[in-house]
């Protein structure tokens, strides 16, 4: 499938060197969520009429967006503050910060279980911080710390097998090419 360039969207300037990273879908409100680094926001972006909405603040070196639209919500990872958000899509004002390990990033949720699992990078000068958070939802609680191998990336739940998954990047091709 190709794609087609449909409109632009004037997003808010970057007010420290980076850009952005991850995004999702809400689709039942047709927002779309952005991970705006260099701002440490998340960017909202109404799909439907093609429009700049706002921006969540306060969301230290924001690296991911995640939507379960399941279960109507969405997950941030805060890599600056160590920390995930958790919100429902109508109600981001009620933003809730959960401590995890070190430099959080890639997120997968589990919807049955109502858990998140967060894969941490960790920090080169911190022996065995590289960790994988599992985060009760409901109760808005790290539930469990898993040393890793190494530097953890991404997550993923298979909805099928019923378990989640993680990347850590000893195993990976891309991070032994990118040197991590």
């Amino acid at each position: 499938m190709a794609l087609t360039h449909h409109t632009d969207i004037d997003l808010p300037t970057h007010r420290t060197p980076g850009g952005f990273d991850h995004a999702a879908v809400h689709r039942a409100s047709a927002r779309l969520y952005v991970a705006h680094t260099a701002n440490d926001a998340l960017e909202v972006i109404d799909c439907a009429t093609d429009c700049y909405l706002h921006a969540l603040p306060n969301l230290t070196g924001v690296a991911g967006a995640l939507v379960s639209d399941e279960s109507n919500m969405v997950f941030t990872s805060n890599r600056g503050e160590h920390t995930v958000g958790i919100f429902a899509p109508e109600a981001e004002a009620g933003l809730v910060k959960v401590a995890v390990g070190i430099g959080p990033n890639g997120l997968a949720y589990d919807p049955g279980r109502n858990l998140l699992v967060v894969a941490n990078v960790g920090d080169p000068g911190i022996p065995h911080s590289a960790t994988v958070s599992v985060v009760d939802v409901a109760a808005h609680a790290m539930i469990a710390s898993v040393p890793m191998p190494g530097r953890t990336r991404w997550a993923v739940f298979d909805s099928p097998a019923g378990r989640l998954f993680y990347q850590h990047c000893r195993a990976s091709p891309h991070c032994r090419a990118q040197g991590e």
